[in-house]
């Protein structure tokens, strides 16, 4: 396969799998925001950023397919740069390594022994941080967003 085939489908992928995360944590905020918090999201899937870290894993692997693609080094003038891949790829490294202390608030969330006020704690932790993740769900798709329209996709 052609390289510029390889970053074609791995920037499609890349992008697909980045909606499809923000739309799950968007459905997680409207849950956990409403009033009061509805934990059936979470009821029905405890393993939620254990889950989520699964998913992260081969969006991982197409950014590291797509700079294999790249040359090694790639001028300023370009309009990929592996600085863009390298950028996302460090973004969802670091929520594989976010989403396990948060997966610990959620057993903390779901174990029935927990107090009201602990559980609350929790939540509020982890409503905390979604705004993050979903601002780096954003930045992956604009990033993909930039690298379809200078390959004109």
């Amino acid at each position: 396969m052609d390289k510029s085939k390889i970053i074609e489908t791995e920037t499609k992928e890349l992008l697909a799998g980045a909606k499809q995360l923000e739309e799950r944590f968007i459905q997680l905020v409207e849950a956990l925001l409403s009033v009061p918090p509805d934990l059936g999201i979470l009821t029905d899937d405890p393993l939620f950023f254990d889950n989520r870290s699964f998913d992260c894993i081969p969006l991982v692997e197409n950014c590291v397919k797509a700079l294999t693609a790249l040359p090694a080094v790639t001028p300023p003038p370009c309009k990929i740069q592996r600085s863009q891949y390298n950028d996302v790829k460090g973004r969802l490294e670091g929520l594989i390594s976010d989403f396990a202390g948060l997966q610990e608030n959620i057993n903390t969330v779901l174990n029935p022994a927990t107090e009201a006020v602990t559980k609350t704690g929790q939540l509020l932790i982890i409503t905390g941080k979604i705004p993050f993740i979903i601002a780096d769900m954003v930045f992956m798709k604009l990033e993909c967003e930039k690298i379809k329209q200078a390959m004109d996709l």
